[in-house]
């Protein structure tokens, strides 16, 4: 690889310190971008930027500007930049998924309504909801507990559990 070929990690925590560091034993420059000025991964990349990784167009906005020869784009443990990593992949031509597939990816929603539609066998994840006032609709009379999770949150981040349902009277 030459000086000039440049992979950029979207997110520069302290989970991503390792993979910036192999990228770059294994001859890649590293642009780094975190939302966080302090990110310590901005500090041994190549260069860095700091741009808030969850909003797609701003990420795609500053990596635009800088100019350089893109020839990769990860998100090293960092579910937050995935989005923006799918849009850099696609506007440049990268190898890996798309900003399509890696939404199916990381929106449940989504992944549930995909494993249906190709016929897999999926559990009875009930409701999937987008706002309160549906899921409260969802809530049968008889149910005793009920759990709630955000589509787009990695592993137990937002889980909310309701015991003691029971009846009610109103949504």
């Amino acid at each position: 690889m030459n000086a000039e070929t440049w992979l950029v990690s979207v997110a520069a925590g302290r989970w991503q310190l390792a993979g910036i560091s192999a990228a770059q034993r294994a001859g890649l420059r590293v642009l780094a971008l975190d939302g966080d000025s302090q990110a310590p991964g901005l500090k041994i990349a190549d260069r860095a930027i700091v741009v808030d990784i969850r909003n797609v167009d701003a990420v795609l906005a500053a990596v635009r500007e800088t100019r350089l020869a893109i020839a990769g784009a990860v998100s090293f443990a960092a579910e937050a930049g995935i989005r923006a990593v799918g849009s850099l992949r696609d506007h440049f031509g990268l190898t890996g998924p798309g900003l399509e597939t890696l939404e199916r990816l990381t929106d449940k929603t989504m992944q549930r309504q995909a494993w249906q539609d190709a016929g897999l066998p999926t559990p009875d994840f009930g409701k999937l909801s987008q706002l309160a006032e549906e899921a409260l609709t969802a809530i049968k009379p008889q149910m005793s507990v009920i759990s709630s999770k955000p589509v787009d949150s990695a592993g137990d981040r937002g889980v909310t559990l309701v015991a003691g349902c029971g009846e009610r009277t109103s949504p």
